[in-house]
């Protein structure tokens, strides 16, 4: 082609450029703006059945076939066909002006960009995930351009390609500028996983400790949280499988559905869905199994487009799913509260990033990235929640290990509860020499109380006598229940004589005692018997035997009474 006629089609090339940005009424990019979004200056088209050359894309465009895109990013969508999108760069400097351009979408297959300045093509660069990581011009997750632009007007091609959302955030300006926001990136993204890495380090430690399922599954679910968001911001590219761009097209949707199923599992463990909803539980077992097939079916037929789409939708049926599960079991499962704000957190997060991706929602830095933080606030929430379960579950079991030991209607020791504390007081005393006294107390007439008054009533007098006792007996004595109506009083560091008065205090306190029972008033007598330690031998067993044969010669002698034996 002859030069004047080049130079001519660079002129009409250039007008006609001019003409369409200003039916669009868009305002031109020049070489002096900072780095930002440049959707406001694009135009799209998407290719038909055929792929187009970069001649052909530049015909159209001058054709006014292009459309601008008049929103902040372009985005089109999961399967969306190949798309060409282009935008012209003022320079009006005496001197080329060095610029650069990022798409900050790390899932693109292919990202093909051309400059074209004076109706000539002079630079071009192929990029994507169908290339291997180092093929890069710019060692970066993103795919970056960086060219000088030459004095006047330059128009830049982008042609983008691939089977995941087809979103395509292109930012433009002084390299600079993008290292500080580049700056900015890594500072969260550390902040990120190092929130997500403690509590998987912390949970890990429960479950090593523990050995409950829920914290296993919790672990995989963030770890599984982590590789997902790896594959997506495209820092698994780049430091992890950078030569096997193979596994980079199949990582996202396999690294989704690792994130979903784990979720699963650890809602159902904490929720447990097994024992409050068995019909709900074993229809999603099934609907996850169809799901695993569905996903490996897609991977053998190289069907990566419905395989990314499945996985998507499997993960926002899991967390509304998910959501209402905890919603209903909030009644039975108090923690559940945790899981329902937790769940919001994480679908808020999701809803408002699949908005913007989508284009329905304004492109900004906090948008795009909700479900990042959104899945965040989940995260710590979700520990909270098993830290919170965990707590319940150990006041529950210090809880039954006390009921063990006491008795429910006095809260006095039972008999276990008894045994297993004066072993050590009756060993202390043998060791030292102290004394130590046996108290066996019985409530008289107990049967005729239960006969003509019921045993609610009876209830209530054993709980006014223990209740009594509980006031007599000094800060370091044991009390406990020994039988229906019967109890023992351990005394440490007392004599026979000195249990015998406390034991004559007693039953004077108690014969003063009045149980109202309706419209009748019921009095209450006990008879005790009193046993000290003979000597170092002596065994509790021989003690009770001896204090128990005592209250019976007490109930024999006309009840209300204190019958002790000294021992030397």
């Amino acid at each position: 082609m002859p030069k004047r006629t080049k130079i001519l089609f660079a002129l009409i090339f250039t007008a006609l450029a001019l003409v369409n940005m200003a039916k669009a009424d868009t305002n031109i990019l020049t070489t002096n703006n900072s780095y930002s979004s440049i959707g406001e200056y694009t135009f799209t088209r998407l290719e038909a059945a055929q792929p187009l050359s970069i001649e052909q894309a530049r015909m159209a465009f001058i054709e006014g076939k292009f459309s601008t895109l008049n929103k902040s990013i372009a985005s089109f969508g999961i399967g969306s066909r190949p798309v060409w999108l282009t935008f012209g760069v003022e320079n009006n400097l005496d001197r080329p002006a060095p610029r650069r351009l990022a798409i900050e979408n790390s899932w693109l297959d292919k990202a093909d960009v051309y400059v074209i300045h004076e109706g000539q093509v002079v630079a071009q660069q192929q990029m994507g995930d169908s290339y291997p990581f180092n093929a890069r011009p710019v060692d970066h997750r993103f795919f970056v351009f960086d060219h000088d632009y030459a004095k006047g007007l330059s128009q830049v091609f982008i042609r983008s390609e691939t089977p995941d959302p087809m979103m395509l955030p292109i930012f433009f300006g002084y390299q600079n500028d993008y290292d500080y926001r580049d700056v900015f990136n890594g500072y969260s993204y550390g902040l990120l996983y190092g929130i997500i890495l403690a509590l998987l380090l912390y949970n890990t430690i429960l479950y090593l400790r523990l050995r409950l399922a829920r914290y296993l599954f919790y672990v995989v679910y963030l770890a599984a949280f982590i590789m997902t968001n790896l594959t997506y911001t495209g820092h698994g590219y780049s430091f992890f499988w950078p030569e096997n761009n193979y596994w980079q097209h199949w990582a996202h949707p396999f690294f989704i559905s690792v994130f979903g199923l784990a979720g699963i599992a650890f809602a159902f463990s904490f929720l447990k869905t097994r024992q409050l909803f068995p019909g709900v539980f074993k229809n999603v077992i099934w609907l996850c199994i169809a799901f695993c097939f569905s996903e490996i079916l897609f991977f053998q037929m190289e069907m990566q487009t419905l395989a990314v789409a499945v996985s998507i939708g499997f993960i926002i049926f899991f967390t509304i799913f998910v959501l209402i599960l905890a919603v209903y079991s909030v009644r039975q499962i108090q923690e559940a509260v945790y899981f329902v704000v937790a769940a919001t957190a994480g679908l808020t997060g999701s809803l408002v990033t699949a908005l913007t991706v989508w284009g329905l929602v304004p492109y900004y830095e906090w948008t795009y990235r909700a479900t990042e933080i959104g899945l965040a606030i989940e995260a710590i929430l979700l520990s909270i929640a098993l830290t919170e379960q965990f707590r319940l579950v150990q006041n529950q079991k210090v809880y039954a290990e006390k009921m063990a030991r006491h008795d429910p209607l006095t809260n006095l020791l039972n008999r276990r509860g008894f045994d297993e504390i004066v072993a050590h007081l009756l060993s202390n005393a043998q060791r030292h020499k102290h004394p130590l006294a046996i108290i066996i107390l019985d409530i008289d007439n107990f049967k005729m109380i239960n006969d003509r008054y019921g045993h609610d009533a009876g209830d209530s007098v054993i709980k006014r006598v223990s209740e009594t006792i509980q006031e007599v007996i000094r800060l370091g004595d044991i009390s406990a229940r020994w039988g229906g109506e019967e109890f023992v009083l351990l005394l440490p560091e007392t004599n026979a004589e000195q249990a015998m008065q406390l034991a004559e205090r007693l039953r004077q306190k108690i014969a003063n005692l009045k149980v109202q029972v309706l419209t009748e008033t019921i009095s209450i007598t006990v008879s005790l018997g009193v046993a000290g330690k003979k000597d170092e031998n002596s065994s509790i067993d021989e003690l009770i035997k001896k204090a128990d044969d005592l209250m019976y010669q007490a109930k024999d002698a006309g009840r209300n009474m204190v019958c002790a034996e000294q021992f030397s």
